[in-house]
């Protein structure tokens, strides 16, 4: 699935996980004729990692998503403000960048013990997302009983696709993960 990209007078939010609802809806829809089940499963690199974890999280109603996948994905916004790259997109968009905001649209700030199960996997030398996202999704996913695993690649960046070995890993633990709650 893809989402619209925010750019000056669009904001991201909510414009992107209306986006994910609009497919989910399409495929409840066409349930019968695609021939598939109403269970959900996302996978997200990056911000996209950010959208389905957040859309799990938050927007999930009918609790059919059953497991994610956050390859690099950031948990926490809250950092943000109107000196950094988001900051200026949302403000451009007519949104005051305030750390309330940003925190409610944070999947480590809107984790519940309902949440579904998550693995992750973030690289020890990622230029853009600090392993520690991770390890606070992590920490607090434990703390609310919520299943999950979290993988870190003490030497991978941000972008590992070139990686073989820690793609494959991915991958099979990708595999398994979802097979085993879907």
């Amino acid at each position: 699935m893809n989402y619209r990209l925010a750019r000056p007078g669009v904001s991201p939010f909510p414009t992107q996980t209306d986006d994910i609802t609009s497919l989910v809806n399409h495929l409840k829809a066409k349930r019968n004729e695609y021939m598939i089940s109403n269970e959900l499963a996302f996978v997200g690199v990056s911000a996209g990692a950010h959208l389905a974890m957040f859309w799990s999280y938050t927007l999930d109603t009918e609790n059919q998503v059953n497991a994610v996948v956050s390859i690099v994905g950031p948990t926490d916004l809250s950092n943000n403000d109107e000196t950094t790259f988001l900051g200026q997109i949302v403000t451009s968009a007519g949104v005051d960048p305030t750390e309330e905001f940003f925190k409610s649209n944070s999947p480590v700030f809107q984790a519940t013990p309902d949440s579904p199960p998550t693995i992750q996997f973030h690289g020890g030398l990622d230029e853009l997302v600090d392993r520690n996202q991770g390890v606070s999704l992590r920490d607090k996913l434990n703390e609310l009983g919520v299943e999950n695993e979290y993988t870190l690649y003490p030497f991978a960046m941000h972008d590992y696709s070139s990686e073989d070995l820690l793609i494959f890993d991915t991958w099979l633990k990708t595999r398994d993960f979802i097979l085993k709650h879907h």
